[in-house]
């Protein structure tokens, strides 16, 4: 789901490179590689070369995706409220959700 969040179009960053995702998602690049890889192959995930380093991936969700992160977005924003009940507004409001 936190791939999905990052690169979807509606509040994500849609074409940010392997390594910017996982900095902000707080994984190593190695991690993050194999769950794009597997991603990619579910036809979630699409890998573009990009245009100013030809090294670099630019990653994007593929409209199966965006879908699939349309129809999750709701029920994990859910049970993450619900997880963070118990805590004070202030203490909720330093998780941050999908």
């Amino acid at each position: 789901m936190g791939v999905l969040a990052y690169l979807n179009r509606q509040n994500g960053e849609p074409d940010i490179d392997q390594n910017g995702l996982a900095l902000g998602s707080g994984s190593t690049a190695i991690a993050q590689s194999l769950l794009v890889e597997r991603l990619e192959k579910k036809g979630i995930v699409d890998r573009r070369v990009n245009g100013v380093d030809r090294r670099a991936r630019l990653l994007r969700l593929t409209t199966r995706g965006e879908k699939l992160y349309s129809r999750l977005r709701a029920p994990v924003i859910a049970k993450q409220m619900a997880l963070l009940a118990p805590l004070s507004t202030k203490s909720r409001n330093c998780f941050w959700t999908f």
